[in-house]
């Protein structure tokens, strides 16, 4: 066993093995509990998710959370193949293409994760993070024509996030729209005094 493995963990581990857990439960719990320990083990989750993954190849859960534990250890090429593979077993999980988008742009692949990033907002439209994702990635090549579209989507879906209407505020300021961008401003300060939504 990895000698980075907490004590806690260990015996969770041990606990599950005696209690008969089937292979993928075990190992991807103990991914969990080797990821959220303190410190976190990220070469011993990942070693675990993938040993999941083995146990069963078509769980694409599984392959998010190895893909995401792989982004957390700076591994982006494995992260990008784990995601890959989920988001060609369930084309229409928007998580699998957002995952996937996030690898893509850990390897600079800026067109890969923009391509990522709308199918996964396509997929699911309440999903701005995908489109406050892909504004900034046009943002950073210069196209902040397309950045603002990309952020006025998030806006579309989500009138009241702040940071869509900030990030629609600042693209606009360099597009020399002053006027829209400190209506934008005025809107992003007035969303932020409003009391905050009660929990479901």
């Amino acid at each position: 066993m990895n000698r980075y493995r907490s004590k806690a963990a260990l015996t969770a581990l041990s606990i599950m093995a005696l209690a008969g857990c089937s292979a993928v439960n075990f190992h991807e719990d103990a991914g969990k509990r080797l990821e959220s320990a303190n410190p976190p083990d990220l070469p011993g989750a990942t070693q675990e998710y993938k040993q999941a993954v083995e146990a069963d190849k078509t769980n694409t859960t599984i392959r998010l959370e190895l893909a995401n534990c792989c982004l957390k250890n700076n591994d982006a090429k494995t992260a990008v193949e784990a995601a890959k593979v989920a988001s060609s077993l369930e084309p229409r999980n928007a998580q699998a293409h957002l995952v996937l988008a996030k690898a893509f742009a850990a390897e600079s692949a800026q067109n890969e994760a923009l391509q990522e990033y709308n199918d996964a907002f396509m997929c699911d439209s309440t999903l701005i993070d995908a489109c406050l994702s892909a504004g900034k990635i046009f943002e950073d090549k210069g196209d902040n024509k397309s950045a603002a579209d990309k952020y006025r989507a998030a806006i579309k879906s989500e009138p009241n996030s702040v940071a869509a209407h900030e990030a629609l505020a600042q693209v606009l300021s360099k597009l020399g729209d002053m006027a829209n961008a400190e209506s934008e401003i005025k809107e992003a300060t007035r969303l932020k005094k409003l009391p905050p939504k009660p929990q479901s």
